[in-house]
C-alpha cells in the first residue's frame, strides 16, 4: 500500500540531535525520542504507528543531514540503509 508521507519524511533528530549512523537513530526511534518531520512538527515512533497504520519504515536524515536511510517501524527488524 502506498502511503503519502509529504510533510512527514524525511525525519531528523529533534532538539539538535544528529546521528553518526543509522543504528544510533534507530535506537532513539525505538526508545521513543522525538524526531522532527519535514513539516517541522515533532513526533515519535508511537505517534507515527498510531496515525499512519500499515507503515513499516520511514526515511530519516542523519550524519549532518548528508545521509538518508530507513528506520524500521517494527522493533524486530534492523534499520536498513537506503540503497541508491
Amino acid at each position: 500500500m502506498k502511503i503519502d508521507l509529504v510533510g512527514v519524511e524525511p525525519l531528523e533528530g529533534a532538539w539538535g540531535r544528529d546521528y553518526k549512523n543509522i543504528e544510533e537513530a534507530q535506537k532513539d526511534f525505538d526508545d521513543g525520542k522525538e524526531f522532527k518531520t519535514a513539516g517541522r512538527q515533532y513526533t515519535t515512533k508511537h505517534e507515527l504507528k498510531k496515525y499512519i497504520p500499515g507503515m513499516d519504515q520511514i526515511r530519516v536524515r542523519y550524519n549532518k543531514r548528508q545521509t538518508t536511510a530507513f528506520l524500521s517501524m517494527d522493533e524486530d527488524l534492523v534499520a536498513e540503509k537506503e540503497k541508491a
